[in-house]
């Protein structure tokens, strides 16, 4: 009959098998939640209304990490927020459809992609669309625009009106052949002075050529934070990593659209260039 340690001795490879067989799922196990965890965070990029997490009831702020079943305390039903995940995507939280408040949020995907001019523009149609609702400026933003259809020189030029003050003040643009640019620092300095935190609402779009005057169209104007603006395109580029150029590119249009307004691609692709180094894959 087998002693007690000859028994041992027997089930010891079995012993030695089951343990390594539980170590192989426990690691296999973590490694499944790191990776199941990894992809259910969303970094937060913008915040519009008040938000507040429902657990510790801390504001949300840019740049926090949530998960999506994370109980949230909306300020209002306007209230929304813009969130990426690294495999996801970007989306936009808001509160549920039933409008209740305190709710686990609802994730509406967000635009991927918008059309924006970079060409030519070729006819008034086209250029009153591009000068039409909320118009993103970063700086300085260069439209070029057929000099056949409208010339620009010391006699033909474009030019802006706003009210600052309960007053009509008149720019004229600044132009480089078919190029009309619209330079924030310049579009607000008067006499010389610049414009301290100017809030103006909306401006008005004008072609003088001779003697004559054409209303072309009424927008308005958007010039971001740029401390902000700039903290929310790191967020952003840090998430779409894994892209290409032309991915990231329309991924951060897309969201300038969505939460400024209308871009211009080329004023865009400038800024990037300048704040990040961000060019087109070689």
């Amino acid at each position: 009959m087998a002693s007690f340690a000859q028994l041992l001795d027997l089930i010891k490879p079995y012993r030695i098998y089951m343990k390594s067989k539980r170590l192989l799922f426990l690691t296999v196990l973590c490694s499944v939640m790191l990776t199941v965890s990894a992809q259910s965070t969303y970094t937060v990029i913008k915040v519009y209304g008040g938000i507040q997490y429902k657990s510790s009831k801390k504001p949300m702020a840019q740049g926090d990490v949530f998960t999506p079943a994370e109980p949230l305390i909306f300020g209002n039903t306007d209230s929304k927020a813009a969130v990426v995940n690294k495999e996801k995507g970007r989306f936009m939280i808001t509160p549920p459809i039933s409008g209740k408040l305190e709710a686990q949020p609802n994730f509406v995907p967000a635009m991927s992609n918008i059309s924006t001019r970079a060409g030519l523009i070729n006819n008034t149609i086209e250029l009153k669309n591009h000068f039409s609702g909320n118009y993103l400026i970063i700086n300085k933003v260069k439209i070029k625009i057929s000099p056949s259809v409208y010339p620009m020189n010391d006699t033909s030029f474009f030019y802006l009106t706003y009210t600052y003050k309960d007053e009509k003040i008149n720019k004229k643009l600044a132009f480089v052949s078919d190029s009309l640019i619209i330079d924030r620092q310049s579009l607000f300095t008067i006499d010389g002075r610049p414009i301290p935190d100017p809030d103006i609402k909306e401006m008005k779009l004008y072609y003088l050529s001779g003697n004559k005057s054409v209303f072309i169209s009424e927008f308005y104007p958007v010039f971001p934070e740029l401390s902000t603006f700039k903290a929310e395109t790191v967020i952003l580029l840090n998430e779409l990593s894994g892209l290409t150029y032309n991915q990231k590119l329309d991924e951060i249009l897309a969201y300038f659209n969505e939460w400024y307004g209308k871009p211009n691609s080329e004023n865009v692709k400038e800024w990037l260039k300048t704040e990040f180094n961000l060019t087109p894959d070689k």
